[in-house]
């Protein structure tokens, strides 16, 4: 499984990037109809990192399972986040 090179979060959103820097973003796919969920992509359709906004469990469930339907890992602890889940 591809590791995140960084995660951030701030305000109850976070953002799991897999890519480095040197990939250009070419474009967004939401995962949810919300738009609450979605995976940046580069040029050649690599995923550059995955956005959460607006975080709560069904969300996270959403990121998480796309992460693993891609053979990327997920941080297990979103600490940074969850508090503003409640």
């Amino acid at each position: 499984m591809k590791q995140p090179q960084e995660v951030t979060w701030s305000d109850g959103s976070a953002y799991v990037r897999y890519a480095d820097e040197t990939v250009a973003f070419a474009g967004m796919r939401d995962l949810e109809p919300s738009g609450s969920v979605a995976v940046d992509l580069g040029p050649a359709g690599e995923i550059i990192g995955i956005e959460i906004v607006f975080m709560d469990a069904s969300q996270l469930a959403i990121a998480r399972q796309f992460a693993s339907e891609n053979g990327l890992a997920f941080p297990r602890d979103l600490t940074g986040v969850l508090p503003t889940i409640r």
